[in-house]
């Protein structure tokens, strides 16, 4: 075991050395010397002193019970459980550690911690007990102490000079920075609370952890699921100690590595693993959560060509679901008038003039964060369990689809000139508009234009077409036969490696029109339903749904071949 621990010994004592070379206070050599010269004999280990600390029955009582938990409880390396070495071997070594010893720790809590080796949840236990009480370098408390400590499993408290967290020390004085060979020893009158991040609360412990109420709520087989296939475990270098470069790959090798998880999902939603946080999480119980996950996936229904359809359809599922579930309180502005969650984009919203990802008096009667049935303390914020759905399909994912006609790809035949429109039509205001000028390149007065649609989900759409009156040829109308049109899939057979057509027949959806030349004109093409989602597919690889414009003008005299089209607008039916 000695071994184990040979070159962390050597990088934590050089560590130490350069520390102690670069202070020249007195005061500060005196307290941490293990000999400080006043004929004292020397200082015992961590382990040492801890046995030789004595009180009251009770006190006691805790000291025994947190040593056989010590001795019997196998360290962790990240998640896998080291089995030979024990925390109290930790104890033991050359590192500079601070330790809190706990009391008034219930017997249903204890039993659990002093369970025989062979059968203690190993993990629970070292996480949710040991590490909580353990914590890297000598942290000494007086009477300026305001600082913010690390512990092992990486959990924060505040340190002051009366208390850490919200437990106070033990009121003999002679029990705080108790010295130690290696650390220091503080007393306290109670025990630190293990809190879960909210991504532990999602991914692990929602198994075990009771809300405020009282219950069990267990999201690990559903959204801890998911969360947990997008996770990574990486090193933490800050916190790590390092052991020079490997010859061979020029990299890093570490003498005490820190291993540390992190959600790639995270960058989108927050970083709700992060103890420094404030966050707010509206989570509906697991039945329900499970019950509109069915509801929404059917919208992700992805067509045979996509080899990965059930895995896209599981991911953009989850993810929707997720969308306005966790509200960042350090950047709310005025939390009791509105919020906003994390994927709140000012920009989007100003462009859709819809107000996403935001709600009004979150915490008035109906509001997003009253409305809860229950609730769980997290380490990092508090998650408000509600047993309703909260959201809205709208607010979500159904939304409209806008192509702006002026920024979209065309046909080679075709001439798309953007025009930005800055007058008054109609007593209307027209702030920076801009349409595509449509004409074909020859002077005939007929052309097509195909626009093709992207993140279309699975469902019906009603489509149009927002058409501006030609200034240029006033009182000229034009003549459309737009038509929607869904491309049939192609499939290839490995067999005879050639490509046929699936015998669904595509479907189209055409109207004839005639534009009215003064004012603004909205076409309706009607209700499309369709059959399977097209969500975040690039165009070239998947064109299966399209608006096709034909300009179908017979007489240059009455009518225009031009058209200034503004977008087409895709709006979901809600049935």
């Amino acid at each position: 075991m000695k071994k184990y621990f040979n070159s962390l010994r050597k990088s934590v004592w050089a560590l130490s050395a350069v520390v102690m070379l670069a202070s020249c206070n007195d005061a500060w050599n005196d307290h941490y010397s293990v000999n400080n010269g006043k004929g004292e004999s020397a200082v015992k280990t961590l382990a040492e002193t801890i046995q030789e600390l004595s009180g009251s029955q009770e006190f006691n009582e805790a000291r025994d019970n947190f040593i056989r938990t010590l001795q019997t409880t196998y360290m962790l390396n990240g998640e896998k459980v080291v089995k030979g070495l024990t925390y109290w071997d930790l104890l033991e070594e050359d590192q500079f550690l601070t330790v809190w010893i706990p009391t008034t720790v219930t017997a249903e809590e204890w039993a659990e911690y002093l369970a025989p080796m062979e059968s203690k949840d190993h993990k629970k236990v070292a996480r949710e007990f040991i590490m909580s009480h353990i914590a890297r370098f000598r942290h000494s408390v007086t009477s300026l102490t305001d600082e913010r400590i690390y512990m092992l499993n990486d959990k924060s408290f505040m340190s002051k000079p009366s208390q850490i967290g919200i437990v106070g020390y033990d009121a003999d004085s002679k029990k705080q920075n108790i010295r130690c060979s290696n650390g220091i020893i503080h007393v306290l009158n109670g025990k630190l609370e293990y809190l879960p991040s909210m991504y532990d609360y999602i991914t692990k412990t929602s198994a075990y952890t009771k809300s405020r109420g009282g219950q069990v709520y267990d999201y690990t087989a559903s959204l801890g699921k998911w969360f947990a296939k997008y996770t990574i475990e990486e090193i933490d270098e800050e916190k790590s100690v390092p052991a020079g470069y490997d010859d061979l790959t020029n990299e890093i090798k570490w003498a005490d590595s820190v291993i540390v998880k992190k959600s790639i999902l995270m960058d989108k939603f927050g970083k709700i693993s992060e103890e420094d946080s404030n966050f707010v999480a509206v989570l509906p119980v697991p039945a329900l959560w499970n019950k509109m996950y069915d509801s929404i996936a059917d919208f992700f229904t992805f067509g045979s060509l996509e080899a990965n359809r059930d895995s896209l359809q599981d991911f953009y599922a989850n993810y929707t679901m997720l969308t306005d579930l966790f509200f960042n309180m350090n950047i709310q502005k005025s939390p009791s008038d509105s919020v906003t969650s994390t994927v709140f984009n000012k920009s989007y919203n100003e462009k859709t003039k819809f107000a996403y990802n935001t709600y009004k008096r979150p915490y008035d009667d109906g509001g997003l964060f009253k409305e809860r049935c229950d609730s769980v303390l997290c380490s990092n914020g508090i998650i408000y369990i509600v047993d309703e759905w909260p959201y809205k399909d709208e607010m979500l994912h159904r939304r409209p689809i806008k192509i702006e006609a002026e920024t979209y790809s065309y046909e080679d035949d075709v001439i798309l000139h953007p025009r930005r429109l800055i007058s008054s039509f109609n007593g209307k205001e027209l702030d920076n508009v801009f349409v595509a000028q449509l004409s074909h390149k020859s002077s005939a007065l007929t052309w097509s234009v195909e626009y093709k649609i992207r993140n279309n989900l699975k469902g019906k759409y009603r489509v149009k077409l927002v058409i501006f009156p030609n200034e240029l040829q006033k009182n000229k109308p034009n003549q459309f036969h737009p038509i929607v049109r869904y491309m049939p899939e192609k499939t290839y057979d490995v067999l005879i490696d050639s490509v046929k057509k699936l015998p669904r027949p595509p479907f189209k959806v055409s109207v004839l029109y005639n534009n009215d030349p003064t004012k603004i004109d909205t076409m309706d093409l009607g209700v499309v339903n369709f059959s399977t989602c097209n969500y975040d597919k690039d165009e070239k690889n998947y064109p299966r749904v399209s608006v096709l414009i034909n300009s179908e003008v017979k007489d240059a005299q009455t009518q225009t071949a031009e058209i200034w089209l503004d977008c087409i607008i895709l709006e979901p039916v809600f049935d």
